[in-house]
This record gives structure tokens, sequence and C-alpha cells, in this order.
């Protein structure tokens, strides 16, 4: 790498810290990736908490403690390299980071500047990035001062092969930088002191964890911080005149999560395993899809997501082709170095080749996982993919439904309303959908507030849909929706509004379902059994919960394993689809008259189809046909009012007339036999039978037209009067078939 150092670098422009903290539109998905590095870390415990300081710009500083795993000097190092996570590396690895950019990003977003405190094994390190500093000092590349100490003596640390207890970077003592790193720290960070700077340290008072603290807070444009601290004093929420990004409603309708961090929080991960507070007050966690009214999963499978399965194969593809250059340059300097040395006994020259021997066996070793991992990601690409989907009813709260969209168990989308046609119907009112998305299937943009595919997001919240339709069937709610809700508290006109808080009504939706709670020592969920003779718990109650204060005996203690209920499975009912026969048969313009069975059917092909859309050419070809249709089936059928009058004929042409009548007479019973059959006759026989039903039709019309001709010529026989004008222009209508011909007597000349 020397050899490079004269040549020119890709350098980070001061710029871009900004520039990278407006992929956060909304200011708590910035706030969630500090959360998410918590979680990451293996934190048990998160702390956040504001710290008054009218020096400030807002008058506070914002702070996130926790009591992870914490990192060691070259970890901290790789929190300034943009772009670098081996969070997800791991098949198998459930973490939420991988882009290694939500600590930037999130931070910048929330404030001007951070600085970070981190103890691991007795040494803390500090980590400093201020805009206000290269602001000030008019720096255009990004410097992050970087101070390590012994915890214990509180001296810097001085010149330790480090390398030996971790990572590939080893911390070399400096004295200028480091007073130089201390100088700006004291100059531009609210700790002024070096006993300031330690009493944050001590603040982890684990053997291990990290505290960020975020100052310079953003100003809204009326002045004020854009995370209101003032109106509740255990809660952060978003100014309410700075709802931006959020939506256009009133307050009223914005739901409580969008304004609220505690509320957030709440539901911000599908388990909550970490305990989080706020204000020095706990958060009382959910498990969404055990808070719902009869709750039912269904089983979602499809192939069509392959997005990120191919983009992860064309990385595993490069990486693979960059190690296998890496082993075989390995592998050469081996054979170069043997063949030079021979059978030398150098001890420089053996440990050498040793070394690169030894280098050449781990490339080799690196190469044949990376290229099984490969395999296996291509094998799995084409598989059937399985998601679950989670539906229930939250009588809670009715206005507060929609789908909740979570990827690697963290929340990603909320709210998405599917399946209801507006607003102002009860039709899957209140139905929540709850829904874990592996990264495989699924990879969130950078914000980690929406998905990088829209199309295959899109498909999915459609199949969402149709399945939230489908369990607003199986409920069985349809026939009595507004009965069911009345029951617990709800009106039909007022479909936004807060149920009753009538004690009764109260009562029922415990009842309902009954409380789960989260243990604060062993962090285990316990469902409360429901006594109506217990009072509510209080909020004091709710965050000092433990396993020994559960009435239940069976589980009222830490050692107990967790025991949630069974969520029943459900099946969706593919919707009856129009056979090729009945395709065929609606596009006739003669059709035989309906059968019960043929009638039932049509019905369900206009059911099955009322949700498709029509195109122009479509509705014209319907058009065209039901036209045909009610032209054939006037003249087919005579009004009850006209009675159809013959002329005399004379006796030749009376018997061919009789005889061709008898003909016509025979159709209507066997059209009539065929009409009873065919609800006895499979597809293929209705085919043929209609098949040979147009073939007769064809061939009366054909001796029809041959009547007329020979009526025709006797017309122009007889003399003309208005009698038979009269009985000329009544017969030229067609009889039915199922009218029989019988000839009037001869009418007598005037």
């Amino acid at each position: 790498m020397e050899q490079y150092d004269c040549l020119n670098k890709a350098q980070l422009s001061f710029e871009y810290l900004h520039t990278n903290s407006t992929t956060h539109t909304f200011l708590f998905g910035a706030l969630a990736e500090l959360v998410d590095n918590s979680r990451d870390a293996g934190a048990r415990n998160l702390d956040i908490y504001t710290c008054k300081d009218p020096s400030l710009r807002g008058g506070f500083y914002l702070a996130f403690l926790d009591d992870g795993c914490g990192m060691h000097y070259d970890d901290v190092f790789n929190v300034i390299v943009f772009g670098k996570s081996a969070k997800r590396h791991a098949p198998d690895s459930n973490q939420i980071g991988q882009y290694g950019n939500g600590l930037k990003s999130g931070a910048m977003r929330i404030a001007n500047d951070f600085i970070l405190f981190t103890k691991k094994d007795n040494i803390g390190t500090c980590l400093f990035l201020s805009r206000s500093f290269h602001q000030e000092e008019h720096i255009s590349q990004v410097i992050c001062p970087m101070p390590c100490f012994d915890l214990r003596t509180q001296q810097p640390i001085q010149n330790t092969d480090y390398q030996q207890l971790n990572g590939t970077r080893t911390y070399t003592f400096d004295k200028a930088k480091h007073e130089l790193e201390m100088r700006l720290i004291k100059k531009y960070s609210p700790f002024k002191t070096i006993d300031d700077l330690f009493k944050q340290f001590n603040l982890i008072t684990s053997s291990s964890g990290t505290l960020i603290v975020l100052y310079n807070v953003k100003l809204s444009d009326t002045g004020e911080p854009e995370l209101d601290i003032k109106t509740d004093p255990y809660d952060m929420l978003i100014d309410s005149k700075n709802r931006r990004n959020l939506f256009d409603d009133d307050d009223e309708n914005i739901p409580f999560e969008y304004r609220s961090l505690r509320a957030y929080v709440s539901i911000l991960y599908y388990e909550p395993r970490m305990r989080i507070a706020i204000q020095r007050r706990r958060v009382i966690t959910k498990r969404l899809p055990h808070t719902l009214y009869k709750p039912r999963q269904y089983q979602f499978k499809s192939t069509r997501f392959k997005t990120r399965s191919e983009q992860e194969i064309k990385k595993c593809e490069k990486e693979l082709d960059s190690l296998e250059e890496r082993k075989r340059e390995a592998d050469s300097q081996v054979h170069h170095l043997q063949q030079s040395i021979g059978v030398t006994t150098s001890i420089e020259e053996r440990s050498r080749l040793r070394k690169l021997q030894v280098t050449a066996a781990e490339l080799k070793d690196m190469t044949t996982r990376l290229r099984n991992g490969l395999a296996r990601k291509k094998s799995e690409m084409n598989t059937t993919k399985t998601l679950t989907f989670i539906f229930g009813l939250n009588i809670q709260n009715r206005a507060s439904d929609g789908v909740f969209v979570y990827n690697c168990g963290r929340l990603i989308k909320m709210y998405e309303k599917l399946g209801q046609p507006n607003k102002k119907t009860v039709y899957c009112r209140g139905v929540v959908g709850v829904v874990d998305i592996p990264s495989i299937v699924l990879e969130p943009t950078h914000n980690k507030q929406s998905f990088a595919d829209e199309k295959e997001y899109h498909f999915l919240l459609k199949n969402m849909g149709e399945y939230m339709r489908q369990y607003w069937s199986d409920a069985g709610i349809e026939n009595y929706v507004k009965e069911f809700w009345e029951t617990y508290g709800y009106r039909d006109d007022q479909l936004d509004r807060p149920p009753s808080n009538d004690p009764e009504v109260v009562k029922r939706r415990q009842a309902a379902v009954p409380m789960l709670i989260q243990c604060d020592k062993c962090l285990k969920w316990r469902r409360l059994p429901y006594a109506s003779n217990t009072p509510a718990l209080t909020q004091a109650q709710l965050e000092a919960w433990r396993c020994s204060d559960n009435t239940d005996v069976m589980n009222n203690t830490c050692s107990t394993s967790e025991k949630l209920e069974i969520i029943p499975e459900g099946e969706l009912k593919q919707k009856p689809q129009a056979t090729n026969t009945q395709n065929r048969t609606s596009g006739k313009v003669t059709s035989p008259p309906p059968t019960s069975s043929s009638s039932s059917s049509s019905l369900t092909t206009r059911s099955s189809g009322t949700n498709k859309r029509i195109s122009n050419g479509e509705i014209s070809s319907t058009t065209a046909v039901a036209n045909s249709k009610s032209r054939s089936s006037r003249s087919n059928v005579v009004p009850k009012t006209i009675i159809p009058q013959k002329r005399s004929l004379p006796q030749s042409r009376s018997l061919s007339g009789k005889s061709k009548g008898n003909k016509k007479r025979k159709q209507p019973s066997s059209q009539k036999t065929k009409t009873k059959n065919r609800n006895v006759k499979s597809d293929n026989e209705e085919v043929e039978a209609e098949e040979e039903e147009e073939e007769e039709e064809k061939e009366d019309e054909k001796e029809e037209e041959e009547e007329d001709d020979e009526d025709k010529e006797e017309d122009k026989e007889e003399l003309s009067s208005p009698i038979n004008r009269r009985t000329r222009g009544q017969s030229s209508a067609k009889p039915s078939k199922t009218v029989q011909k019988t000839p009037p007597p001869t009418p007598t000349r005037v």
C-alpha cells in the first residue's frame, strides 16, 4: 500500500454529512437508527433522555445510553468509515444494520454534532463528529478526533501491541495528537473539562456499553426544537406546528405513533427483547399480533421475490472472483519461493515461506466457503418464499387499523390501508395486519422507512389486501357488523372516534383480549388472566411488573418458559373462475334457454369478476354481443298480443306447409329434452349439443327462406286488397318455434 501513497485518493467532503442526513424525512426514523444500534449490540437496557444546557442550540442535548457489547478502538474507527458494516455477513444473522450508515445519517438528521463514549475491557474510546467544528474552522474534509483511555487509571493509552487482543488496527499513542484531540473536544462539545468527560464514561455502569450524546439539535421554522420535550415530561413529541412529511390531516386523525416517540418505540420491534426508557420512564412495549381480537394467520407462498436474491448472488460472485484472484496470487508466491530457496536452511526464508503457505491455505478455505454459499444462494433463488400474514380486530381502538410491515423484526411501514374502499365504510374497519419479512425477500431502503423494490412491495400489499378480505369473511361478523362494534362501545356514524369509556364496555374489551405484559426482570411475556373484580394496573405498576406479581401460579416465576397462545391458521379461498365452456358460450349471439345450473354459474361468473377492470375493447365487444342477442330474441319470440294469420294455399302447397309445420313442431320437444339433459352433461357434451342446435337452426333458416321465395311467387298471382295486405303484413313476422302453425279459414273478398 505504501507504494500508492503518492497517488490521488478519494475524499469525503464535509457537505456530505448534511446530504447524508436528508435521507431521513421522518424524524422518529432517524432516532430509531440509534435504537437499532443498541439492539444489534445485544443491549438489554436502553435509556433515552435529555439534559438541559442553555449554552446549546435548543437548550438541551439528547443522550442514548445502553449496556451492549461496547467497542474497541478499531471498532470505533470503523464507525467513521461510511458504508462499512459486518453485521449481516453471517447467513443466519438477524441484525438490523447492514449499510454502516445509520449512526451518521440518523445523528446528523437530529443534531449538528455528536460525541460517542464506548467502554469495553476497561478501555474507553471517544469519537467526536461535529459540523459546528468544521464550519467554524472552515474545514472541507471530515475530521474525527478519537482519543483512547485506560478507564482504571484515567490516563491515555500508551504504545501497546493491541493487535493481538482485538482487530487489525493497533493504537499508537501520540502526545501531540492526543492533546489536539482533547482541545477540540473541550472547545466544541458540552463537556469542557477532563472530569466532565470521564463522568460520561462513568455513566456506563455495566462492564461494556455505549453512550451517544447529540447536541445543537435542529430547529423548526418557528425557532423551536423539532423534538418537543416540554408538553409531556415523560415523552418526546414532534412539534405540532412542524409536522412536515407526515399527513395533511388534522392532528386528531394522525396516528399517535407519528407524534409520540414513546408510542412509536412501543411497536418498533416485532418481538421486543430490550428494556427501553424514555425520560427515565420505561416504555410499555407491545407484541402486536397478540394484542388483537380473534387473530388468525395465513401462509402466503410465492416465487416472485427474486430481486434481493439476484443482488446477493451478483455481490457474492464479485467477491468470489476477487478472492480467487488473491488465492492464485498467493499460490504463485508460495511456488516461486519454494523453487528459489530450494533446500536452504535459513530460518528467515523458512518463516517467510510458512507465512505465505498459511495465507494461501486461509484464502483457499475462504474461497471454498464462499463458493458453497454462492451455490446455496443460487439454489434458493427459485425456491418458494413463505410469509406469514397475521390479521386481527383492534377492539381497543378501531381507528388504528391497517397493515404493519416489519423487516428482520424491525418496523418499516405502519398503517398501510388495504381492503377498505373508503374511510366512511365499516368494511374491514378495525382490521390490523402484521407481517415480518426476511431480508432475503425484500431489502429495505437506507432510511428503513420503505423498501428498495417498490414493484415487489406493491405486489406484497396487493396480496395482503386479498387475505385481509378473506379474514373479514372468516371473522364471522359480516352480517352483524354494527351490533359487533356497538358491543365494544363504537358507533357506526363515528368511525374515527374512540370507543365509549363506560365501565361495562371497558370490561368487555378487557375480557375479550386479556393484557399481555413483559417482565421487567427476565423480559419474558406473560398473559394476565382477566378478573372482573381486579382493578387495572397503574402506569407505575406496569413499568415495574415482574413474573412474581402474576396471579397465575403456573407462570409466576422468571424460570418458567414463555407461553403464548398459538394463533389459529386460515386459508385463502380462491374465487370460482369462469370455465372455458362458459367463456365460449358467452360470446355466442343465440344461447339456449337458461337452466338452474347455467343461471347459477352465470351469477358466479359475474360475482367473481366484479373487481376486474374492463378495457374499452371488451366493453364494445360485450355491447355488440348483447345487442345481437336482444335482436335475435326479438326476432324469434312472438308477442302474445299478435295472432299470426295465413293466406289460403293450394292443396299442393298446403300439404307441403303441413309437413314443414310438423317438422317445426317437433323442434320444441327436442329442445326441451336437451334442456333437461343439459344439467347432467359434462362440459364437452354441452359444446356438442350447442353445435347440433346451431346446425338445426341453420337448416330451419334455409327452409324458411325457401318458403318465403314461394310465398312471393304466389303473391304475384293474387289480387291486392286491404285485408290481404294486412294479412301479409302480419304473416311476415316469423312465428316462434314453440307456436303451432295452423292455417286460418280463407278470408272472403270484399
